[in-house]
């Protein structure tokens, strides 16, 4: 089933109990009439399905969940492929209400970045399962791959300016989700590397491959040589 200009509610609940593929497109003036709870309980209605694609959740008020927010998890146990495409951060705060298999790939592009999305990724779904990490940050640009024997997540997105190296790494360390991550590639420029990235060793204690690479901060310094702090 494929739906565009869609609100939850506007998709037949008596469709949804054998769906096995899902495809919601939202737009500006439907995501006015969406919130959090209509998506949850939407996909609450479809434990078949394999296939969901989210396409354009960006109200951001309607997405967040509140404090006083009482809603059961979705469960998704044949879910294979999950993707949220050009959405807002508070799109991503439905994903730890969704009880995805264990075997779900998980691709997430969102338009700003902001902490929590890493946070609320790693703490809820391959916090004891992934085995290799690849992190970039860079010019106000982010990727974010995961992979673990049968499971993996890619998100990327965008933001105004970089996060800082203290902010990111109290975010990740208040998690603990690297029990069992073996190999770690970090990419970043100069211009935010700092030692916090460093610190984040000691939270990876399987670490057997580590790759770090600090690449100038703009094309500009490379060309000119000004490559001192890398």
């Amino acid at each position: 089933l494929a739906v565009r200009h869609a609100t939850p509610r506007s998709v037949a609940n008596s469709l949804l109990p054998a769906l096995t593929h899902l495809y919601l497109e939202f737009s500006g003036f439907t995501n006015y009439e969406t919130s959090f709870v209509d998506v949850v309980r939407l996909l609450s209605q479809a434990p078949c399905l394999e296939f969901l694609r989210l396409q354009g959740l960006a109200n951001y008020e309607a997405l967040a969940p509140s404090a006083e927010t009482n809603i059961g998890p979705a469960s998704l146990p044949n879910l294979r492929l999950l993707v949220f495409d050009d959405c807002s951060n508070a799109a991503i705060s439905i994903l730890p209400y969704l009880n995805a298999g264990s075997t779900a790939l998980i691709r997430v592009r969102i338009r700003w970045m902001s902490m929590r999305p890493f946070v609320l990724i790693m703490e809820h779904f391959i916090k004891g399962n992934a085995t290799k990490i690849y992190l970039e940050m860079s010019f106000g640009a982010f990727v974010l791959c995961m992979e673990g024997p049968s499971s993996g997540l890619w998100m990327g997105g965008s933001d105004s300016e970089d996060p800082s190296a203290a902010s990111f790494n109290s975010s990740l360390s208040s998690t603990s989700p690297f029990t069992n991550v073996t190999s770690f590639i970090l990419e970043c420029h100069s211009s935010i590397f700092g030692n916090p990235h460093i610190e984040l060793l000691r939270y990876i204690p399987k670490l057997a491959y580590f790759d770090f690479r600090i690449a100038s901060y703009s094309a500009e310094d490379a060309e000119e040589g000004g490559d001192e702090e890398v």
